[in-house]
């Protein structure tokens, strides 16, 4: 019996090993999409309200940190744009507006 446990050992470390590989390896996709679709956002905006350099970091830290801790059910665009308004000039503000206003509303699943 002793030695059947000693056997087993072994193997339950190696399938742990691989089970926390799995899980490391879905945790950098998450993280590698969520930067993704910030880097797409932050780009876009930049390209109509031309960010300095300083707010482009921040906006972009403003959209990563919400798409990370916001579920696609919990995801409030007005939240986001209320966060990413803080750092805007005024003049930016009004063309982020105008922006928001032509934006297709997307259907409630």
């Amino acid at each position: 019996m002793k030695h059947k446990t000693l056997l087993l050992l072994p193997l339950a470390l190696f399938l742990s090993l691989i089970a926390s590989n799995n899980l490391i390896a879905q945790t950098d996709s998450l993280h590698s999409k969520t930067d993704d679709r910030a880097d797409r956002m932050t780009q876009i905006l930049n390209k109509n309200l031309d960010f300095t350099a300083d707010q482009y970091t921040q906006v972009h830290d403003i959209i990563s940190n919400y798409i990370s801790t916001h579920t696609q059910g919990n995801f409030d665009r007005k939240e986001l744009n209320d966060q990413i308004e803080q750092v805007l000039t005024p003049d930016q503000k009004v063309k982020f507006e105008e922006l928001q206003a032509k934006r297709k509303p997307r259907p409630k699943d």
